[in-house]
């Protein structure tokens, strides 16, 4: 995989959870009469909290005090206090906010004895959401004002709170940082901490168990780390040091230029805007078909906005190869395009749409998948600093050996890992090209590490599944709270 790739989209909570989400102030999201693990209390329904906090991050100079922070979403049981219980602290990778991890989250609470966190990037915290609130309310309900908004909104740097030049400087030390500031607070809770990434989030946590902070390495803060379906580049990155020169000077150039974040087009504002519009009306005619530049066939006869949903995120549709689809078409295996015996002239009048097939080979519900759109988190980051990439490629050089950045090999690096695979990155019974480039920047061995293969899951149907509860969350959970000991152990 690569960086133009991206991660995410957020699981629908299973029905069994009953949970809702009902405000930022730390309000209880719902109950239960019965737990995940299958036992019933009626008379004491389990009640989720779900707290969205900001905390003051690291103190990057050429940053005002008001941008120097970074938030949390904190996922507990309420009345629950229990210091020897796992916390873990997710952290999503390239572009992709924390709403991928809501349903997994509540679901490892809802288990009890437990708590999650997904870290807020301090890029996500000067987005203008309620300004975007605003233009997509005004975007649904007058369509005449539809081209003027589509034109505002592709351009991300519209709903930005602070000034550009800022992100100049959120580098990779500065999200190491900020997510110590985190780690911290954790401790407050628990003395059991473990930290897991997904994707590009995987090597966050590796950098952060090398990353030598003032009280010493990041991997003394930890019990263990989660590492869910990595991208390897790290792996790959030495058997190609001109290439990764070229990225580096190229990123430096970009820089220069002043292009300080990752942009596409459409943007990820209009990705969001598609999302929220399937979310409101699913099997509605999209507005947003031309924008996404559709084939001229699909364009003739209209899509709904499920079904394009599905045309941007899922990884197999008919006649229809990811590569054309656009650069996240890999995360889902969640359905097709309806197939339609009806003539063509039909057809003409009837929008394209989206069905998902859980008998036939797909694993996730897409209109599963947009019920989850209300959660706290948000799918995307709007401003993801290309400094991180940067200093992504400069690591990747310098081989984990980097005293600028503080990052060092860490023979003391023990910890264990539990580690999810999907078919997305991943092939066969071989240990991941990522993973063994680690083992030789820690003191990690393969008998410390736990794999849970599924090679039918594409790379975030770990969040959506119909059967992650079952076949990923209660066997990380029971490794968490076995405090990742043992020996290797592959999980079917």
């Amino acid at each position: 995989m690569t960086k133009r790739h991206v991660w995410k989209l957020l699981a629908f909570l299973p029905v069994f959870l009953a949970v809702q989400i009902l405000s930022d102030c730390g309000k209880k999201t719902g109950s239960s009469d019965k737990d995940p693990a299958g036992k019933s209390d009626a008379a004491n329904p389990l009640e989720v909290v779900v707290e969205k906090r900001i905390i003051k991050g690291f103190s990057e100079r050429n940053t005002p005090d008001d941008f120097n922070r970074v938030g949390y979403i904190r996922y507990s049981l309420k009345g629950q206090k229990n210091m020897d219980m796992p916390l873990l602290v997710l952290v999503s990778g390239y572009v992709a906010d924390t709403a991928w991890f809501e349903r997994m989250a509540v679901d490892l609470v809802m288990r009890k004895n437990i708590e999650v966190w997904s870290v807020n990037r301090r890029q996500s915290l000067v987005e203008d959401r309620d300004g975007l609130a605003r233009d997509m309310d005004e975007f649904v309900k007058d369509a005449k004002s539809r081209d003027r908004l589509l034109k505002k909104m592709n351009t991300s740097a519209n709903y930005i709170l602070c000034s550009e030049e800022f992100t100049r400087h959120w580098g990779l030390d500065v999200q190491m940082e900020d997510v110590k500031a985190v780690v911290e607070e954790a401790k407050k809770f628990s003395k059991n901490i473990f930290m897991g990434g997904w994707s590009d989030g995987v090597e966050y946590v590796m950098m952060y168990s090398n990353y030598r902070f003032k009280t010493g390495f990041g991997s003394l803060d930890l019990k263990g780390m989660v590492f869910l379906d990595e991208n390897p580049e790290w792996g790959t990155i030495q058997n190609d040091l001109r290439g990764n020169d070229r990225n580096i000077k190229q990123q430096e150039e970009l820089m220069k230029g002043n292009h300080l974040y990752m942009k596409y087009y459409p943007s990820l504002v209009v990705h969001n805007l598609a999302i929220h519009m399937a979310w409101l009306k699913p099997g509605e005619k999209s507005p947003l078909a031309e924008v996404f530049r559709l084939p001229a066939e699909i364009l003739s006869r209209g899509i709904t906005n499920m079904a394009l949903v599905g045309w941007l995120y899922d990884l197999d549709i008919d006649r229809y190869p990811a590569r054309v689809r656009g650069d996240f078409a890999y995360l889902l295996r969640s359905g097709n395009f309806v197939a339609s015996d009806l003539p063509p002239s039909e057809k003409m009048g009837k929008p394209v749409e989206w069905v998902s097939d859980l008998k036939g080979g797909d694993v996730t519900s897409l209109a599963g998948v947009i019920r989850a759109y209300s959660s706290k988190g948000t799918f995307w980051e709007y401003f993801y600093p290309r400094k991180v990439l940067l200093d992504y490629f400069l690591l990747g050089k310098c081989d984990f050996n980097c005293p600028e950045m503080n990052v060092f090999v860490n023979r003391e690096n023990r910890l264990p890992v539990f580690y999810i695979l999907t078919g997305t990155n991943n092939v066969g019974d071989s240990v991941p090209a990522g993973l063994q480039w680690f083992f030789g920047k820690s003191g990690i061995t393969i008998d410390k590490v736990r794999f849970l293969r599924l090679y039918d899951y594409a790379h975030a149907d770990i969040y959506f599944a119909g059967s992650a509860p079952a076949g990923i969350y209660r066997p990380l959970y029971d490794w968490m709270n076995d405090t990742g000991a043992g020996t290797r152990k592959e999980l079917k």
